[in-house]
């Protein structure tokens, strides 16, 4: 007897995940229960049993008890259910099948839309239940092409499919669909369990070679009798078994070709005992033929990763249709085309383009190749990615959004994360300032498996200072006037951006005049011509001036100022023997206290106040002393002496006089001349020095 057995058969990844979450809770809770059956296979129930793991077909049998933990079997359920179950405080874990899971994801999505749900499957069977309860029970259930003719007519349409249904019949139904709807908007979700179709495939072709076929599994399990029903077209003695047991090993020949199939929920000890039952009684040998590489090579004609070129047939909204010059055409769905968010494919291609595609997966039943260009696009953005992270070089990027922490940026179609800390080597206050924008960056951290790429600017930007720096401190001297750019304001001084590097303007480099706040000359953002004063390379420091960039006002001031003219300037400051006017920035006159009245003064500030401007007279300019003396007296009506008072007289007033000052200037400067002007000259001239 030969032996052959589907290599496909046995548990799926949704019904081995469920077993093993049950298994796993018997060890962690007290009291379990399943809501249904687990899996369609009373075998593998009866053993969970056995292991104090229960199944009942309502929640309102279970004891609502702190320790009572219900698990949601394969097939899923309603949002209904889970609500009982969270209101009833009951512990719950989620064994439902991810591919049933994601048909409650795209049933709500659109119901929540007002789309009107279509479910091609068996109205009761508990995955069907399930589903339609995520659009509220509302929706149109349908298992054959007769029932999809009589639907009604209506508009925003959503197809799903049960996960087990055979897929050449969900190709008739969605035929009919389309053609039924062909003016409405229809979506079409081809949501059969990719296990499903090369399970199918492949006990098809199996059966066609053999001259007894059994099907292992259990009697109410869908797919397995999907699997039953596919295999009798093509050999009449099928026959659907749970166990061993089941054969009636009497109707076999040892001549026979023997084929052996089995559903999703059909566990591998069970199918283990069929196949060792077969050997023991008749010395069956198994086939090794891969039926499944068979039926690829006979079915299909290319292969999922095959990258090829073709031509772009037709474009719409969502998918791009593209011709690979074989008997299928292939599609590009908007998903598959780029990772940048694409509102309308017609913006991006055009019929005739040529695209380099991969495919992702043969779809024989309606003709068409489902074909991906972003893994293209992404495999070689990579491999540029990792080069450069690998040689420390810049990539350029678009910066398409802000998210919390920085920016989204892609290169070619790949995601690129810049933190806000990353984005410029200077504080920016808003970074919605550079989306739609493109810049160089640097990768800081990339992972192909994680699919994360993060980058700097920061660090680009701060190459580009350096290189910047070097070349600067290259070409700059003391005596060099240079532009730059006012950056801050300090009390002390005004820094100035050179070209990358900031010199300092002491506030005595601002102006030839006195100034109390450096705001008075510049302000930030200002460009100005500055003169290189000092340079120290070492700590990185340079001096500049301000003033040095313009005329000293001494040297043309007798151009400016003649003896004898009236002039008006402000009082900046007050000694004891004078005070000192401002006629022009870095320009000072002396008014000696003799020069202020016609009267005795014993105080100046008695007279004059610092920041009062005046009128007075130049008496005399000194240019290579930088001293102008000034007179406000000699612009002072003159006083007239008294006839009447008798000289005697006057004389006694006088020497009264000196006697009360006690002691004269002349006697303090014996050895100087007499003349007191000499004297006054000094100390004046003392003063401008200490100035």
């Amino acid at each position: 007897m030969r032996l052959i057995v589907a290599k496909s058969s046995g548990f799926c990844f949704g019904v081995k995940k469920a077993i093993e979450l049950a298994k796993d809770s018997i060890h962690k809770y007290n009291t379990i229960y399943t809501l249904g059956p687990i899996i369609h296979n009373p075998q593998v129930v009866k053993r969970l049993e056995e292991e104090g793991i229960k199944s009942v077909d309502s929640i309102e049998k279970i004891a609502s008890q702190s320790d009572t933990t219900l698990i949601i079997r394969s097939h899923g359920t309603t949002p209904q259910v889970i609500d009982k179950i969270t209101k009833m405080n009951l512990n719950m874990i989620d064994a439902t099948c991810p591919y049933v899971k994601r048909v409650h994801k795209t049933v709500k999505e659109f119901s929540d839309k007002g789309y009107n749900i279509i479910i091609v499957g068996q109205r009761c069977h508990p995955e069907i239940v399930g589903v339609n309860g995520w659009c509220n029970n509302k929706a149109f259930i349908i298992n054959s092409m007769e029932e999809a003719r009589e639907l009604p007519d209506m508009n925003n349409i959503c197809v799903v499919a049960q996960t087990t249904l055979d897929k050449n019949e969900w190709h008739e139904i969605v035929k009919i669909l389309k053609t039924k709807y062909k003016d409405k908007n229809i979506v079409i979700h081809n949501t059969i369990c990719s296990n499903t179709f090369p399970r199918q495939q492949e006990a098809r072709e199996i059966s066609k070679i053999v001259t007894k076929m059994y099907v292992i599994g259990g009697k109410n399990s869908a797919n397995t009798r999907k699997l039953y029903e596919i295999c009798k077209e093509n050999c009449n003695e099928t026959y659907l078994i749970e166990t061993y047991r089941d054969i009636d090993f009497s109707k076999i020949d040892k001549h026979d070709v023997i084929g052996i199939t089995a559903g999703a929920s059909t566990p591998d000890w069970i199918i283990k005992e069929v196949i060792g039952k077969m050997q023991e009684n008749f010395d069956a040998n198994v086939d090794d033929i891969n039926f499944q590489e068979s039926l690829e090579k006979n079915f299909v004609e290319l292969h999922t990763g095959d990258i090829l070129t073709g031509t772009v047939i037709k474009v719409s909204q969502e998918e791009v249709v593209v011709n690979l010059g074989y008997k299928s055409d292939g599609i590009v769905s908007k998903q598959e085309f780029s990772n940048e968010n694409i509102e309308d494919l017609r913006e991006v291609v055009k019929e005739g383009d040529q695209i380099e595609v991969e495919v992702i997966k043969v779809n024989d039943g309606e003709g068409n190749v489902l074909l991906s260009k972003k893994t293209i696009d992404e495999k070689r953005s990579w491999d540029k990615i990792e080069q450069a992270h690998k040689d420390n070089s810049t990539i350029n990027i678009t910066i398409k959004e802000k998210v919390k922490g920085g920016l989204i940026g892609y290169y070619d179609v790949l995601r690129v994360f810049v933190p806000a800390s990353q984005v410029s080597n200077k504080y920016v206050e808003d970074l919605n300032q550079f989306i739609n924008t493109n810049f160089d960056v640097k990768i800081i951290e990339c992972s192909k498996r994680q699919n994360k790429i993060v980058a700097s600017r920061r660090d680009v930007l701060n190459e580009q200072l350096e290189e910047q720096q070097k070349k600067l401190w290259d070409s700059i001297k003391e005596g060099d006037r240079i532009k730059g750019t006012v950056k801050n304001i300090t009390d002390f001084g005004v820094f100035v951006d050179i070209g990358g590097v900031d010199g300092l303007i002491h506030i005595s480099d601002l102006s030839w005049g006195k100034i109390k706040d450096p705001h008075e000359i510049l302000k930030t953002g200002d460009v100005v011509e500055v003169m290189i004063l000092s340079l120290d390379p070492e700590n990185e420091k340079i001096s500049l001036g301000l003033k040095q960039t313009m005329p000293h006002p001494w040297d043309n001031i007798k151009d400016k100022y003649k003896e004898g003219q009236v002039v008006k300037g402000k009082i900046v400051k007050i000694t004891g023997f004078g005070a000192f006017v401002e006629l022009e920035p870095g320009v000072d006159g002396l008014i000696h206290i003799s020069q202020i009245s016609n009267e005795r003064i014993n105080k100046i500030s008695d007279v004059l106040k610092v920041g009062q401007e005046v009128e007075a007279k130049i008496l005399e300019i000194k240019p290579e002393d930088r001293r102008i003396s000034l007179s406000i007296k000699e612009l002072l009506p003159k006083k007239e002496k008294s006839n009447s008072e008798p000289v005697g007289e006057k004389e006694q007033k006088t020497k009264f006089v000196k006697e009360e000052m006690k002691v004269t200037i002349g006697e303090l400067f014996k050895d100087a001349s007499n003349n007191i002007d000499i004297i006054n000259e000094k100390i004046i001239k003392k003063a401008n020095e200490d100035e």
